[in-house]
Parts: C-alpha cells; structure tokens; sequence
C-alpha cells in the first residue's frame, strides 16, 4: 500500500511540474493571469515568504534571528510538505476514470493538454497552492502561538 502511495505522489509531483510549466508558457501569451512565478517550488516559497496574506513562515515561526540557511530549510521542508497537500487536492478530485485519463494526458507530456485537462475538471492549480499555502500559514501560527 505504501508503493501505491509513493508512486501516486511521484506521479503527482511530475505533473505538477508539468502543469506549471505549461502555466509558465501560457503566462507568456497572457500577462494578466495571476500565476507568476517560474516554478511551483517557486511560487510555493513565495506565498511562504509573504504570501496573499502578507506574513513569512519564519515571522509566524519567530525565527527571524536564525541564519539565513536554517530559514532556507525551514522554508523548503514547508515547501514539500504543501507540494504533497496540493498534489493531494487535485487527485481526490478526480475519480477512478479522470485518474486513467490524467495518466494518459501525462504520457503526451504535453503541459497545454494536462492544464486543459484541469481546466475541464474545474480544478485551478494556482488556486490551490495559494489556499494550501494559506491553510499551512494558519496551521503552524495556531501551534506555535
């Protein structure tokens, strides 16, 4: 069971870096959309910097005085951490068929034909990092405030 579950989360974490990429060329055609940065580890580590809700993981954790390379650990075991959550998110969203059909998108490795596969099944992949990144955010100031 514990195979099954790895390889769904490796499985997971290639798409979405296919997703992001595909986003990433898209954003190119169209400079409005709202997702901006050139990599999802990049934009998760972005949202934990600041973030939509103006506050880093390092000031909710109070190690604002930790070197530099110790905040650089923190933020990207977070970063792993919310990766996971989101890959998550848009696989219990799907169904048994949707999930086969994602497997065979996959194989095309074409990013515009996995995003429009997701726009199709209403699951927005920029949406969710900020939200689980937000959801992360609230959680850790809850357990250490």
């Amino acid at each position: 069971m514990n195979g099954i579950y790895i390889g769904v989360v490796i499985l997971g974490i290639i798409v979405l870096f296919i997703i992001i990429r595909g986003i990433n060329r898209s954003q190119q055609q169209e400079p409005n959309q709202s997702f901006s940065a050139s990599s999802f580890n990049a934009t998760i580590e972005n949202e934990l910097s600041r973030g939509i809700d103006g506050e880093s993981l390092i000031e909710i954790l109070g190690l604002e005085n930790l070197p530099s390379d110790g905040q650089k650990e923190i933020i990207e075991a977070a970063t792993s951490v919310i990766e996971k959550r989101c890959l998550n998110r848009i696989l219990e969203s799907l169904n048994k068929q949707e999930k086969q059909d994602f497997i065979d998108i996959l194989d095309e490795e074409s990013p515009e034909v996995v995003q429009n596969f997701l726009k199709s099944k209403h699951l927005d992949p920029s949406s969710i990092l900020r939200e689980e990144v937000l959801r992360f955010k609230e959680e850790t100031a809850d357990k250490f405030s």
